[in-house]
């Protein structure tokens, strides 16, 4: 319970920036919509992610040549905090992208939602499953529903961080 706890799931989230999620829409007439957690080639920082207001679907162009983002015809640039409509952001090169296991699709629509950490916890929790192997065991066993499975390791590795680093600091 102390694990799955909103203040080290909230941590997860914020470190993951799982806060802003990525999707990519591709197929004919872009219907196919898919997270593009590993194939987009930037991320998004919320300079303060406890205070985010939701906003869902945001098209957005990422332009490599000039370094810069595009929303709504308006130019941002890549790693710096800019004031946006959807508050203070930062556009990062995605450090998940992986070409070899998650090739980009070519002509790929990008867009990005912001959500509120409770919001994103609470989805979390309904997918999180912590149990003990058995009643005299002091093991626990994960588990997590997500259709990335690396992306879902990637958690449940983070959870076990953030709970030891809590640990330590108490």
């Amino acid at each position: 319970e102390v694990l799955t706890s909103n203040a080290i799931v909230h941590d997860v989230i914020k470190r993951m920036r799982l806060y802003a999620p990525i999707d990519q829409k591709t197929g004919w007439r872009h219907l196919k919509k898919s997270p593009a957690y590993y194939t987009s080639p930037i991320i998004i920082e919320a300079q303060n992610p406890d205070s985010l207001k939701t906003f869902e679907d945001i098209p957005f162009i990422f332009n490599e040549s000039k370094s810069s983002v595009t929303i709504a015809n308006k130019d941002y640039p890549v790693g710096q905090w800019v004031s946006t409509a959807y508050g203070n952001l930062r556009f990062i090169k995605n450090p998940n992208s992986n070409e070899v296991l998650y090739p980009a699709s070519k002509g790929a629509i990008y867009s990005f939602s912001l959500f509120e950490l409770n919001k994103v916890a609470k989805d979390i929790n309904k997918n999180l499953k912590a149990s003990q192997t058995s009643k005299q065991s002091s093991v626990i066993t994960f588990s997590i529903k997500d259709p990335l499975p690396k992306r879902s390791e990637q958690f449940l590795n983070e959870l076990v961080n953030s709970y030891n680093r809590t640990s330590i600091e108490k």
